[in-house]
């Protein structure tokens, strides 16, 4: 349901109406920080566009997972693969830290992703890589960076214990604007050319991310090409300004 500020107004003026002196302060709280909350896009009060679960909730669950991942394993999280490439996504292999361990049960970890048994399971998707605006309900926008200097590198290994550039600097996961299969083992490559073309900008401007030092951040569509360049390489040796997160 999409949130009324009016509305909600209304019902805290209710509220003072029937408790007194605590609603009176709920509603000299409510009216201090009226603007901060309606505009902030991470608050309780920011509506998901139409999108599903909000992106920021999304991001952090995920971070969140793969740092458990990586406490728990020391590794990425590929452990079956075929002639070297891995059959299934990384998004796969994090449920049981997700909270879908029954899920996870249910796929081969021997075939592909896009095998008889496998690709059945891709209208299983979870929430927080579901995007309900999509008129494919089985891809994604949740990704990683992919590109040379980035975290997903085609031509070389994950590279979370190499990031030269700082954890707290570098974009670990994003939304994409070229939705993928959420259980396909590849991520959408990021042109450094125009980088911006690659990242799902929200309406009011802004893109999610989460860092990998697990942070959620907020990137702007006007940032400078160098500036969003530098978040999203893991290993590109960019100074990255002090504005460049919103």
């Amino acid at each position: 349901m999409k949130f009324d500020p009016l509305s909600a107004f209304l019902v805290v003026v209710l509220i003072v109406a029937e408790t007194g002196l605590l609603g009176f302060l709920t509603v000299s709280f409510f009216v201090t920080n009226f603007s901060k909350l309606k505009n902030d896009s991470s608050s309780l009060f920011d509506g998901s566009g139409g999108i599903g679960m909000a992106s920021g909730a999304r991001l952090i669950k995920v971070s969140r997972a793969l740092a458990d991942v990586m406490d728990a394993l020391e590794k990425f999280p590929y452990s079956h693969r075929r002639n070297g490439k891995p059959l299934l996504s990384w998004r796969v292999a994090l449920l049981p830290f997700m909270g879908y361990e029954e899920l996870f049960r249910k796929f081969n970890l021997e075939e592909p992703w896009d095998s008889d048994h496998n690709k059945k399971l891709l209208s299983e998707i979870p929430e927080e890589f579901l995007y309900l605006n999509l008129e494919d309900q089985t891809l994604t926008r949740i990704a990683m960076p992919s590109g040379q200097s980035m975290f997903w590198n085609p031509n070389s290994d994950f590279t979370y214990d190499r990031c030269r550039d700082g954890l707290k600097h570098s974009v670990l996961f994003y939304e994409t604007s070229k939705p993928i299969p959420w259980t396909k083992p590849a991520e959408p490559l990021i042109e450094l050319s125009n980088p911006h073309k690659s990242i799902y900008w929200h309406s009011n401007g802004l893109g999610y991310v989460a860092t990998a030092s697990h942070e959620q951040k907020k990137i702007g569509e006007k940032m400078s090409k160098n500036d969003l360049t530098g978040v999203l390489t893991a290993n590109g040796g960019e100074v990255v300004s002090s504005t460049a997160w919103k």
